[in-house]
Formats: C-alpha cells, sequence, structure tokens
C-alpha cells in the first residue's frame, strides 16, 4: 500500500438501490487500477498519466518536493495543483469525471484505485450529490492510537431517507506516521484505500450508507492524532439537480500579503522543569529534540512564531537548533550557544511547521524553557519598520529615564517607546529592540510586557552577578506606546530600538528555514577565512542569498554569533548605507561563543555591516526576510460541489 498524506478511505460496495430518481454517482470498492510500481510501468513518473475510472483516488510518493495537477487528457495542466509536497513526503487526492490526467512536477510513484465511477449522463440507480445547508463538524478532539480493528461508530445527523452514501472531509493533525481511515458501518473493515504521513493533512471520502434509518460510519486511526470530520452533503437517489457532481479537494493559488506580527503578552509554552509542554519532568538528552507543539496559540493562518528560548543548568557546554518539525532535516545552524551549568536565553523567530510544530534540538542535555511573544500571520498581523539601531534607554548617563541610576531589585520601568528614535507617536503596536544588563549586582533576570497588561510569568534575560548581557525582545506595547522593564536584581539596563510593527505598515515577514549566511572560520559570505579584526567592519551580503529576494527586501532576521573573541567586547549591525549608530547588538567576554538575534535593516544594495570592537570568528544563520512584494500562495480549499 502507498503511503499517502492526504488521508481518505472508502469501505466495501453494497448495490445501489433502484429509485424513481437518476444520478451520476455509483460507489465501488476500492481497486487498483495502475501502479507505476507494477508490470510495464516505470517506477517513477512525471505523466501525464490516464485514470483509468472516472472516480478514483490517487496516491503518490516522491523524493523530491513538487506538486500534482488534474487536467483533461491531451490539455496543458492549470496553475493550480490538486496536492503540494514536500520531498520525501506522500500525498494523495480524489478525481472525479471521466477522460483525466495527472501530471507531476517532479518524478514519483503513483498508484490509482478506483473507488466508483461517475455518469457523462444521468442514470437510474446511480447517486446524485446533495449539500447540507451549512456542513456540519460531527467530530473534533484528540483521538488515540489503535491497532488494525480498533474503530469508532460516528453517528451521522438526519440521514435521508433516499440516502445512499454520505460525502465528507477529513481534517488530521499531529501524526508522525500512520493512517486515517473513514469506512461504512456494518463490519466496520478498514478498506484497501489507506493513508499515513506526518503534520497536518486534509482528505475526502464518499462512504455509502443504508438508506431509511439511523446510519453510522467507522473511523480508524492507527497513531495518536486529532481528528475533525466534517459532513458536507449526502449521496441521494433523489435530489434538486442530478448532474451535481461531490466536492474534491485542491489547491488555489491566491495572491496576499506577506504575513505580519500579532505581538502577545508572553506565555510560558515550554518547560522542562515543571513539566509545560512535555509529557514528563525531565532534561532534554543531549543529541536529541523537543516536538513543541503549538496549536493551542496559533491557528491555520499562523506563519512563524516568536519565541524567547532558555537553557537552564546544562550538563555540558552545547547549542540549540529552532526548526521546523517537517524540515527535510536539521538544518546546520544555531540558535543558542551555551556552556556547562549556565542558564542563557536567546530570542528565536523560527518558521511553522505544517502541523504547528517547532523543533527544539540540543547538543547537550539541558532543560528547556520557552516563552512566545508573538506570532506572524496571513490575516490580521502588523507590518514592520525596520530602523537604523537607536538607544532608546541608559540607565548609566540617564538615557530614557528622569535620572542616571540603577533600576532597584523588584522594580518596573517605564519606557517610552511611541514617539521615539523613528517610531512614530501613534499606530505602534509591537517593537524588536535589544535589551542588555550592565554590571547586575546579583542573579536574576529581566521581563519585558506592555504596560497596561499585568506582568506575566516569562523571562527575556537572565543573567547573574557583574555580568553584561543582551538579548533581542519582540514584544507588544501599551495602548501609549509604553514598555515596561522588571527586574529581579538590582541593574543597570541598556535598550537599542531596531524596529517597530503597526497595523498600517505594509513590510510582512517571509520565514525561511535556517541558513547560513556568515561563517568567518570555513569562510562563507566572506572572501578569505579569518576572524574580523577589532575595529573593523565587515560587508554582508544578504539580498539573493538563502531564499531572501535580490530586491524588495526591507530587512532580515538572523541570529548572529561571536566565537571565541580575543578579548571582551561588543558588535553593532547597522545598514551598510547609512553611519554606524551608538548601539549594541551583542556584548561577549574573552574566549566566549554568544549568540543573539538580529533585526536587521538593509542597504539600499541589500548589505548588513557587522563592527566589532575586538577580534572575533562571526557565525550569522537567517530566518526569514521582511518585505512588502505579496506572496503567492497555494490554499487547500474544497472544488465544485
Amino acid at each position: 500500500m502507498l503511503a499517502s498524506s492526504l488521508l481518505m478511505a472508502v469501505g466495501p460496495s453494497r448495490s445501489a438501490h433502484a429509485a424513481d430518481g437518476y444520478g451520476r454517482v455509483l460507489l465501488a470498492p476500492g481497486w487498483p487500477v495502475f501502479d507505476s510500481r507494477m508490470g510495464t510501468g516505470a517506477h517513477q513518473v512525471t505523466g501525464p498519466i490516464a485514470v483509468p475510472a472516472s472516480l478514483a483516488d490517487v496516491g503518490i510518493a516522491a523524493d523530491a518536493a513538487g506538486v500534482a495537477w488534474v487536467s483533461p487528457c491531451g490539455t496543458p495542466h492549470g496553475s493550480d495543483p490538486v496536492a503540494v509536497f514536500e520531498a520525501g513526503e506522500a500525498a494523495s487526492f480524489t478525481v472525479v469525471g471521466g477522460n483525466q490526467c495527472v501530471t507531476t512536477s517532479t518524478p514519483v510513484v503513483m498508484v490509482i484505485q478506483q473507488i466508483g465511477s461517475v455518469s457523462d449522463t444521468p442514470e437510474n440507480s446511480r447517486l446524485q450529490y446533495v449539500p447540507l445547508a451549512a456542513p456540519a463538524v460531527i467530530l473534533d478532539q484528540d483521538l488515540p492510537s489503535a491497532n488494525d480493528h480498533d474503530v469508532r461508530q460516528i453517528a451521522l445527523p438526519n440521514p435521508p431517507a433516499d440516502g445512499g452514501g454520505a460525502v465528507l472531509r477529513l481534517d488530521v493533525e499531529g501524526p508522525t506516521s500512520g493512517y486515517a481511515a473513514v469506512v461504512e458501518d456494518g463490519t466496520c473493515y478498514v478498506g484497501t484505500v489507506q493513508a499515513s504521513g506526518r503534520g497536518r493533512y486534509a482528505a475526502m471520502a464518499y462512504v455509502e450508507i443504508p438508506g431509511g434509518g439511523a446510519a453510522a460510519l467507522c473511523l480508524h486511526t492507527l497513531n495518536a492524532s486529532h481528528v475533525k470530520l466534517t459532513l458536507l452533503g449526502y449521496l441521494r437517489h433523489d435530489g434538486p439537480d442530478p448532474t451535481r457532481l461531490p466536492p474534491t479537494l485542491g489547491y488555489v493559488s491566491q495572491t496576499l500579503p506577506p504575513p505580519g506580527l500579532v505581538a502577545i503578552t508572553p506565555t510560558r509554552v515550554l518547560d522542562t522543569r515543571e513539566p509545560i509542554g512535555v509529557p514528563t519532568k525531565a532534561k532534554l538528552v543531549g543529541g536529541s529534540w523537543i516536538r513543541l507543539d503549538l496549536t493551542s496559540y496559533v491557528d491555520e493562518n499562523s506563519t512563524a512564531a516568536v519565541l524567547n528560548v532558555a537553557v537552564v543548568d546544562p550538563d555540558a557546554d552545547g547549542f540549540i537548533t529552532a526548526y521546523p518539525c517537517d524540515a527535510p532535516s536539521r538544518p546546520v545552524t544555531a540558535n543558542l550557544n551555551y556552556v556547562k551549568g549556565e542558564t542563557r536565553p536567546n530570542l528565536v523567530t523560527v518558521k511553522l511547521a505544517a502541523d504547528h510544530t517547532v523543533c527544539l534540538f540540543s547538543y547537550a542535555t539541558t532543560d528547556l524553557v520557552a516563552d512566545l511573544s508573538g506570532t506572524y500571520e496571513r490575516i490580521g498581523g502588523a507590518g514592520i519598520v525596520p530602523l537604523t539601531p537607536y538607544r532608546l534607554l541608559d540607565t548609566r548617563d540617564g538615557t530614557g529615564v528622569a535620572a542616571a541610576g540603577e533600576l532597584p531589585a523588584g522594580q518596573v520601568l517605564t519606557l517610552q517607546v511611541a514617539g521615539r528614535g523613528g517610531a512614530p507617536a501613534t499606530g505602534i503596536t509591537a517593537v524588536t529592540l535589544n535589551v542588555a544588563v550592565v554590571g547586575a549586582r546579583g542573579p536574576g533576570f529581566i521581563t519585558a510586557y506592555p504596560c497596561d497588561r499585568p506582568r506575566p510569568l516569562a523571562a527575556n534575560l537572565n543573567f547573574v552577578a557583574g555580568q553584561t548581557v543582551p538579548n533581542a525582545v519582540t514584544v507588544a506595547v501599551s495602548a501609549t506606546g509604553t514598555l515596561c522593564l522588571f527586574t529581579y536584581a538590582t541593574t543597570h539596563l541598556v535598550a537599542d530600538l531596531s524596529a517597530w510593527f503597526g497595523a498600517a505598515n505594509v513590510d510582512g515577514f517571509h520565514e525561511l528555514v535556517p541558513y547560513r549566511l556568515l561563517d568567518t572560520r570555513e569562510p562563507i559570505g566572506t572572501t578569505s577565512k579569518a576572524p574580523l579584526p577589532a575595529g573593523q567592519v565587515l560587508t554582508l551580503q544578504v539580498a539573493g542569498r538563502g531564499g531572501v529576494p535580490a530586491s524588495g527586501a526591507s530587512a532580515v532576521t538572523m541570529n548572529v554569533t561571536v566565537t571565541d573573541p580575543a578579548s571582551d567586547g561588543f558588535l553593532t549591525v547597522f545598514p551598510c548605507d547609512q553611519d554606524r549608530p551608538l548601539a549594541a547588538n551583542l556584548n561577549f567576554d574573552r574566549g566566549q561563543t554568544v549568540s543573539n538575534l538580529v533585526t536587521a535593516k538593509l542597504s539600499a544594495t541589500g548589505t548588513v555591516c557587522i563592527y566589532t570592537l575586538k577580534t572575533t570568528d562571526l557565525v550569522a544563520d537567517l530566518a526569514g526576510n521582511f518585505t512588502a512584494t505579496p506572496e503567492q500562495v497555494e490554499v487547500l480549499e474544497l472544488i465544485g460541489g
């Protein structure tokens, strides 16, 4: 059986009832009618492959990412695919109507199973599709894994007396492998069409049911998953439109603005010490990863998450990599570097997998904490205006406060953001800034949050006595454009503004799988392998690399790391066509490896400049770019019906 990422099953057939009316559909048992692995068929094909049935399920499996189209044989395929798949992923879809051909953009294994037939003209004994006035959700819950004979009976609401079948949409989230199947009532036998995959999937199910009374169907799930089952309509022997065919699922290309930020009060979504976001209280074992499910915090329009990730008491030196769990492989990048026994945070902006998961890999055994501070959304988010970094706050010299002086332990500082540093007086919903503690009197943490909301159980920055340590913060501001900073221990604070977000802004975030832009040790992004000398500026070409367009991007988000600096210092990232500002993105000590997320405005030629006070090697890993260019997005929709 070919594994499938879109899920569908059809049960065994019953003989159709004769009726006064007539229709177009006749359901039948699933039966293979084409298999590229068998007979004279090539192992992998691209088509066009004729579908030898007028109602069929097509399953494909591919080694490379691609799309599949269905079109009348002998005609070019359209622009909208019926399936979109990643490398190593499978997909399935339904074909309704005769003389149809399947074409794929990359070679695939293909299996076609007949699940019925459609007549070109209305005929007696066939069924007519009659949609409900409104789709009815008949199941929406988490289901445990099951063996081959473990099925659930689902009652169908108000089945018509002349009903012969039901048309349903099946949505499944969460399985790493396995299948879900919908079959008719009776023996509850799992039909021949099964499907497996990972993440988030959807498919149609056409299921025969008896007429004349109560009806139910059976649902089988091999692995634990969240299942939603929606009844769209019935196949009946009599109906108002005997030529109406049931719907299928397919992808429709839409032009949408790039996703915008929806900032929230920071919310703890992971803590291996509690446990939060994991089933048991235990450190993450070195060389493994946590699959962080954000389904409860995001929706179908979410494309990326903004997380503050912290390691607590690692057993050895190491690093953290955050990436979408459906990436073909773990990227060769790092979001956070740490040493044995410390507590260290870093802001992470990471693309979401299709099932709304983020994977966090740790090189060494450690506790992990993550606080969600925002998501990027295709609908309703705020666009960005990137800025040359601007110093909003420095308690050492009185910038941004009434008088110079340390912020006492347990106190809250109200920082006015709106109207300063290039940010307007109104229209701001969130900001990105670099916050640093300087000369802390003891161990503690900083929490940044909008001043018109309660202080959350979250931390943006952890520190020990005497330390100077920065961290990037993306956070909502209050209705009056203020930001509150709470400190657990007495310390000086510095904050540099790098961007502001507002609903009227048009530049949105295009998330990317992490990509290494710079490594002076290799070299990557430079002409030679050598540390950047003290007091020098490195010009880094960003546009046209790692998924950033050659033109049109206004800013990028990247994780910048210093490794083995010659002495204590700092670095500043800024657009190369502007003067270096009085600001810092990263403070470091001699011999340290330390990272910080940077949202950097690009120059007119698509470059950023990196200045270092002291000689050091540099690494930069790209997370995404900001652009006003609309995106072509393939959206899964019901077609026909």
